[in-house]
């Protein structure tokens, strides 16, 4: 027998052991990216999520808080006009939101703290008598309506990034 191959024949070369290993190299890094990218899309849903939460539980809170207030103004016993300005300045400044604002039931603004809300002027594109939660610039915008037993005031709109 001779060393050269005969016509028509053709040589198989064997994979050698370190060409496995470098596929399987790549199969690993590449199923180990698609799971740091399902965790990390998770992590960004979980805190989105968490943020939400917490603005709702935030507005909820701040809407049955409110309610003294609110009577003492319907019961024309706040003397004070500037008092819900005040809460709402200070729920921004210190909670954090980008924006906090107290409606009437047909929802006017009573107060706000984004100047472009005047006083009296309708808040655009809410519903007082409705929970709603939506996405609004990257963030979310919670409207919780403040209610003691039957009597209705208005609601609480929040705006979290």
């Amino acid at each position: 027998m001779s060393d050269t191959p005969e016509q028509g024949v053709e040589r198989v070369e064997e994979k050698k052991p370190t060409d496995w290993g470098k596929k399987g190299f790549q199969w690993l890094a590449i199923l180990l990216g698609i799971g740091i990218l399902i965790l990390g899309s998770q992590l960004y849903f979980g805190l989105s999520n968490a943020r939400r939460e917490g603005a709702a539980n935030s507005a909820a809170a701040f809407a049955t808080a409110i309610v003294p207030l609110l009577d003492l103004r319907n019961k024309g016993q706040l003397l004070d006009g500037e008092s819900l300005q005040r809460v709402v300045d200070d729920m921004v400044r210190v909670k954090g939101f980008t924006l906090c604002a107290i409606t009437d039931t047909r929802g006017a603004v009573l107060a706000s703290s984004d100047r472009n809300h005047m006083a009296g002027s309708k808040f655009p594109d809410i519903d007082p008598t409705k929970p709603d939660e939506y996405r609004k610039d990257g963030g979310w915008e919670i409207v919780r309506p403040i209610a003691y037993g039957e009597v209705k005031y208005g609601a609480v709109v929040l705006q979290a990034q």
